[in-house]
């Protein structure tokens, strides 16, 4: 019942961030070179070929991403508090904050997240029923390509090779 209150939500703010609009929509896949990639659902998303802008679906995602391609994030999901901005590079203190998809604290701002303009959003974590559905969801929302990889205790390791492969960063030395 939430996740369909939450599709609810996106759907209806969605339709009012469009409504009347009149301008054309963000297409991160126009005038790039294209890929597909299989994501951890199964799904085969056609994603750009090289990716310089992302945003993560929620906390797990940015925590994530902030160890392996902090440069590539467009937003967060929460932005720190003023005792955690000592450990956050000082560019991302004030980047536009999202929300996130899922959980107790599901709060996506879609306006906010479209504005950024990422090639892609990246949801990490535990593989939940129905995720395929969601993923697909967001994506259809947006107009951009959104992937889920698996990221449990046990999947880490494999989902770190993953994203390198996917965002070019492969072959990252251990310091």
């Amino acid at each position: 019942m939430k996740r369909f209150l939450a599709i609810l939500l996106i759907s209806a703010a969605l339709a009012a961030v469009f409504t009347g609009c009149g301008g054309s929509r963000y297409d991160p896949l126009e005038g790039v070179e294209t890929t597909t990639f299989t994501d951890s659902c199964g799904r085969a998303v056609t994603i750009p070929a090289e990716i310089t802008r992302i945003a993560a679906s929620g906390a797990t995602a940015q925590m994530i991403l902030m160890t392996i391609a902090p440069d590539m994030l467009v937003g967060l999901a929460s932005s720190p508090s003023r005792a955690q901005r000592p450990y956050f590079p000082e560019d991302m203190w004030y980047l536009p904050t999202f929300g996130q998809f899922y959980g107790s604290k599901a709060s996506l701002n879609m306006e906010a997240l479209i504005a950024a303009q990422p090639q892609i959003i990246i949801d990490l974590g535990d593989k939940k029923l129905g995720h395929a559905a969601d993923m697909n969801t967001i994506q259809r929302q947006t107009g951009i390509p959104t992937v889920f990889i698996e990221a449990d205790i046990d999947d880490l390791s494999e989902a770190y090779q993953t994203l390198g492969r996917l965002l070019g960063r492969s072959g990252l030395s251990a310091f």
